[in-house]
């Protein structure tokens, strides 16, 4: 038992602990949708981390830029679906969003991020759960202990590995009750023009 898994049985001793991978779909890097020669395809809407609301809903701005043509291929591997977390893997490593339900078009991310996936019953309560989780600062600080550095600058860069077997409360889905109780216990800073 690590340091970690210590520490959650004390601050959740009903909980089973499991591990991140135990909770989601599939834990991946996000792949660009822009290369080849059969670039065609401009129907989508890339997001950025810099667009998270106040409940920490990404959302596209009014005044984003035009998407370059994609693959079309690509696009529909690519496409983010309601409910995935995503989270930057290098940069600002670990800050986060959860895509929503109110985009206009097909929402892809880019390759500086990770794409935590949810099944299908898993997607109303359960990535608002791991976000949190994800924020708390002893686990920030677990993460950070294991999160490799790279290249001369020692820049360091998170992988889907380390997140599949982050050590973590197995959280039962609610039917948007925890998701709910979230966005009426936050006061929203900022609520955008979708």
């Amino acid at each position: 038992m690590n340091k970690l898994q210590a520490l959650l049985k004390t601050k959740f001793p009903h909980s089973k602990i499991g591990t991140l991978k135990d909770l989601t779909y599939k834990i991946s890097g996000i792949s660009k949708v822009r290369y080849g020669t059969n670039c065609r395809d401009s129907d989508y809407d890339e997001i950025s981390l810099n667009n998270i609301d106040g409940y920490g809903q990404i959302y596209i701005p009014s005044s984003h830029k035009a998407s370059a043509p994609a693959n079309a291929t690509a696009l529909k591997n690519q496409s983010l679906l309601e409910g995935d977390l995503i989270i930057l893997h290098r940069g600002k490593v670990g800050k986060m969003g959860i895509i929503g339900d109110k985009y206009k078009r097909r929402i892809v991310g880019n390759n500086s991020m990770i794409r935590i996936q949810f099944d299908e019953t898993r997607r109303k309560d359960t990535p608002w759960f791991v976000m949190q989780y994800l924020q708390l600062s002893f686990v920030k600080e677990y993460i950070d202990t294991y999160i490799p550095s790279s290249g001369s600058t020692k820049r360091k860069i998170l992988n889907p590995l380390i997140l599949s077997s982050l050590p973590i409360p197995l959280f039962e889905e609610c039917q948007g009750i925890y998701k709910a109780y979230l966005f009426n216990k936050r006061e929203c800073i900022y609520k955008p023009k979708l």
